[in-house]
């Protein structure tokens, strides 16, 4: 059982820990005596006690105030050595705190760091963290790759983190650089029983052993030994060294894992070659190369931005000395070139080797008249402008949403139509000497009449900028995601549930994309141009879509191509048939047809002969939209139907108004749409915010999209019998959440279930027309994937998701001490879900209603105190308090769960 003095340092710790340090009252005896219903002179005992023991700072005066050492030292980087402890006043200590901070490094100097090194960096991080001596690591490249500049960014890291001695000095051993093997062993390991070896004379430094390539397996073993094994965690040999031992060599990763040493190192990163590393980085690792020239030389360097980019679009066999030679090729000619020594060396594109040989792809275009200060190169401030455009549109979103929306605001479309302008300013420096736009631009064409859709203005042009500014601009996207965070997530799946017709259009696009040119359409992207598409194409918006069939060669193709010219839309898509087919088959070829696109709105086919009933009522069961049928087609039919459906009329008003206005006896009939749509509905206690996350997470769960609306809804107007207009006329296949509304007729499947891997019931989640017995099972893999505990704390709630947890998980404990009860394993993750959405409400004050609550408090004192006890440390680090009504609903859980256990 803990002591009461290592709960009044608990107590301390987690305050300065969470808490304004400014905030007297919070730190001084008779706080803490309060909060641990323990006198004020014992508090007062163990605080100076804790004091003396080097565990808690000091503040002498009256009160004193005592503050966790531990928690400020990890909280400001700093470090109390000695008697450093005391200190006569708050402004004392931070005085103190602001002059001994130590600036953190974090490989931030290191290009590349958050998108293609990310995880070489984080491997070792890995590495070098775990005790006592790290893990084996092996760094693997091929010539040029930038391993130099990783050996000295680690060693500055390891520094930082304390895990090496700043001042003792870092190796670097060449593997090559010895006639024998063992040479390297006694240089590390000290030779004979009195010889010192590199890591007896340096106990915590970093060493790195080079081309690893040309070790021998008898040699990898000793070195390995270093890191002990299951066995022998200390070799004998050097039992106080504590320092890092890494390896790099220069290999293929097929030519290391070929290996069988390879197999015995558990840490083995992979750096990208120049090649493998993203335009953003060559470009970044051009500007540093310039850089390096410019201190060479010692003048003030301005490089043409074509130049930066045709030398991060080029191929080294060396890498980056490949790249750096060119740099110091082209200062050298403008050099030559150059003016007065006081002047900017300016670097053009004739400064640069091979620029103009008839292999760059610039080789005929003007000079751009924009030169960047390598001096002043910021990575993400050059793509500042649009992003900042898009954190509009995403407000916009936000504030506006998409439903019943048929245009985007005024104010909503500038911001789109700015975005664009942005993109086609800067296209020089998105397209980087690569033609790939316009192949993109082509292809989004080609789908769009595939499709026979009317294709927006630019529309393929706007969309494939976007892509290669997400895709050039990888670093500032990455940080823009993680600062709009929620909020950018919500506004994807506005757009994603909102606009249905428009996102399964746009998924056609990226499919074709991705299949003729192996471009990944981005998220970002994806919601722009799904936007782009509801606010610019008319065909999308028509209550109706029309098609032609008739029989001959040409004749639909012929009538179809005119009705459109005339209209000056494309109205109708033709279907041309044999002569000698019958209706049930023209039905097919008409299925057939519209099969490969997303067909929502009615259909109206104009046909020359066959049985109307027949083909509507096909057509109809197997699209699931109503159809209207119409017989004689010929241009002047076409027409009129065209000008009906572009004026948006509703299906038995076209067919009605274009048989009066031909003027001939022009049969039609119409066919209902057979069935409702189905969906699937998402609940949360907590509103539809939080009803929407979960659907996200659902959706990323399914195997492949499906014709299903997921739609979020609050669980109070459910369980209360609200009519919510999004489910009118849709068919509920189940419905999904923390608590069940208890919608009658529809099955629920519960979070805690999901969560319980062992119990994930398939059989709830009936999907079994929509997804194949396989698919299913793959769901399920997917969903206990999803729903994992973690990662329902980082979708469920706003709030921070790793101190949430640890909070809850606390609380929970607690609770089931105070209350002397154990709760299942279902019940404890129940409770983990429901306090995780409690301690959101409290935060948000959004708190649930729950009647009778001063009842229960009446009756219930003794649990409404356990749980108060219980949930201290919440209402410490968040700042709140537990209303009765809240505690009123977790006993209801908690019975809920002994009953079905009984």
């Amino acid at each position: 059982m803990q002591s009461s003095k290592d709960r009044v340092y608990d107590l301390l710790d987690l305050r300065t820990r969470n808490s304004t340090i400014s905030d007297e009252s919070l730190f001084q005896a008779s706080s803490v005596a309060s909060e641990l219903f323990i006198s004020r002179t014992l508090a007062s005992q163990y605080l100076n006690s804790l004091h003396s023991d080097g565990l808690l700072v000091k503040i002498s005066g009256r009160p004193a105030l005592f503050y966790s050492k531990r928690a400020l030292e990890q909280r400001y980087q700093v470090e109390f050595q000695g008697d450093c402890g005391t200190f006569l006043s708050i402004q004392e200590l931070l005085d103190w705190i602001s002059s001994h901070t130590r600036m953190a490094y974090d490989f931030e100097d290191v290009i590349g760091a958050s998108t293609t090194l990310r995880n070489v960096i984080a491997q070792i991080k890995a590495a070098a963290c775990y005790p006592p001596r790290g893990l084996p690591l092996l760094l693997v490249g091929s010539v040029g790759s930038g391993r130099s500049g990783i050996r000295k960014a680690t060693e500055k890291w390891c520094i930082s983190e304390r895990i090496t001695d700043g001042g003792a000095p870092s190796f670097t051993l060449d593997a090559t650089g010895y006639d024998d093997p063992s040479q390297l062993v006694d240089a590390l390991f000290g030779k004979g029983e009195s010889g010192e070896g590199l890591f007896d004379k340096y106990p915590h430094s970093l060493f790195w052993v080079t081309n690893c390539q040309e070790i021998d397996d008898g040699t990898w073993g000793t070195l390995l030994s270093y890191f002990g094994n299951s066995h022998e965690k200390e070799p004998p040999s050097v039992p106080k060294s504590r320092s890092r031992l890494f390896f790099e060599c220069t290999a293929t990763p097929d030519e290391v894992m070929a290996h069988a040493w390879a197999k015995r190192i558990p840490m083995i990163a992979f750096m990208p070659s120049f090649e493998e590393r993203s335009l953003e980085d060559r470009e970044a690792l051009a500007v540093k190369a310039f850089s390096k020239e410019a201190d060479t030389i010692g003048k003030h360097v301005l490089v043409s931005s074509i130049v930066l980019h045709e030398l991060a679009s080029r191929t080294y066999e060396d890498g980056l000395a490949g790249l750096e030679l060119d740099a110091t090729i082209a200062c050298a000619n403008a050099l030559a070139d150059s003016g007065e020594a006081s002047q900017p060396l300016k670097v053009y594109s004739v400064h640069t080797p091979g620029l103009f040989d008839g292999k760059a792809p610039y080789e005929k275009m003007p000079e751009e008249p924009v030169l960047i200060d390598v001096s002043k190169y910021d990575l993400v401030a050059k793509s500042s402008e649009g992003f900042a455009l898009l954190t509009k549109i995403v407000d916009d979103i936000e504030n506006n949403g998409m439903a019943d929306t048929p245009a985007l605001s005024q104010e909503a479309y500038a911001h789109l139509s700015a975005y664009f302008e942005y993109l086609m300013r800067n296209r020089k420096s998105l397209l980087a000497g690569s033609s790939i736009g316009d192949a993109a631009g082509r292809v989004i064409g080609g789908s769009f009449e595939r499709l026979g859709y009317y294709v927006p203005v630019s529309f393929g042009t706007h969309l494939s900028n976007s892509m290669l500014f997400f895709k050039s601009n990888q670093l500032a996207a990455s940080e823009w995601q993680e600062r709009m965070g929620q909020k950018l997530r919500d506004a994807r799946l506005i757009v994603s549930q909102r606009l249905i017709d428009e996102t399964q259009v746009m998924g056609h696009v990226a499919s074709d994309l991705h299949d003729y040119l192996g471009l990944r359409l981005d998220a970002n992207s994806l919601m722009i141009g799904t936007i782009y598409l509801m606010a610019s194409s008319r065909r999308l918006s028509s209550s109706c879509r029309g098609i032609i069939a008739a029989h001959g060669y040409s004749t639909a193709s012929s009538i179809a191509d005119s009705a459109n010219a005339l209209l000056k839309s494309h109205v109708f898509d033709a279907v041309d048939m044999p002569l000698d087919i019958s209706a049930s088959q023209v039905a097919e070829k008409l299925e057939d047809h519209l099969s490969r696109f997303p067909v929502r709105s009615d259909l109206v086919v104009l046909v020359d002969m066959g049985g109307l009933k027949d083909i509507g009522r096909c057509l109809s069961e197997s699209l699931k939209v109503s159809v209207g049928v119409l017989n004689g087609v010929s241009t002047p039919m076409a027409l009129t139907a065209g000008e009906q459906i572009l004026a948006n009329k509703p299906l038995a008003e076209v067919l009605r108004e274009t048989s009066e206005l031909t003027r001939a006896a022009v049969q039609f009939s119409i066919t209902e749409s057979p069935g409702s749509r189905a969906c699937i509905v998402f609940t949360s206690e907590n509103g539809i915010p939080a009803a929407a996350r979960l659907a996200d997470l659902f959706a990323k769960s399914l195997p492949r999209s499906i014709d299903v609306d997921l739609i979020p809804c609050d669980y109070t107007a459910l369980s209360c019998g609200d009519a919510i207009p999004e489910l009118d006329g849709k068919e509920i296949l189940f419905a999904f959440g923390a608590n069940d509304p208890n919608i009658r007729g529809v099955n629920f499947v519960s979070l805690e279930e999901i969560v319980d891997a062992d119990s994930v019931c398939t059989s709830a989640i009936d999907l079994r027309n929509y997804l194949s017995a396989g698919e299913v099972a793959l769901l399920k893999q997917n969903l206990i994937k999803n729903f994992s505990l973690e990662n329902l704390m980082k979708h469920l709630t706003i709030l921070e998701p790793n101190s949430l947890m640890e909070a809850v998980s606390a609380a929970v404990d607690s609770l089931q001490d105070n209350i002397g009860s154990h709760f299942s394993y279902r019940m404890t993750m129940r409770m983990y879900i429901h306090v995780g959405y409690l301690v959101e409400r409290l935060v948000t004050k959004d708190i649930i209603e729950y009647r009778g609550a001063d009842v229960f408090a009446r009756d219930h004192p003794d649990f409404v105190k356990a749980v108060v006890s219980s949930f201290k440390n919440i209402s410490t680090a968040y700042g709140v308090q537990m209303p009765v009504e809240e505690i009123n609903y977790l006993h209801d859980l908690i019975n809920v769960d002994r009953g079905s256990s009984n």
